[in-house]
């Protein structure tokens, strides 16, 4: 695997993350 790879994985898992707490959160933000 190259860093490419591992880099987009890593952010991809940030993201899912943060959309599953901003998620339970419920931001005002629409």
């Amino acid at each position: 695997m190259n860093i490419g790879v591992v880099l987009t994985m890593s952010v991809t898992d940030f993201k899912a993350k943060t959309l599953k707490k901003a998620s339970v959160k419920k931001p005002t933000k629409a």
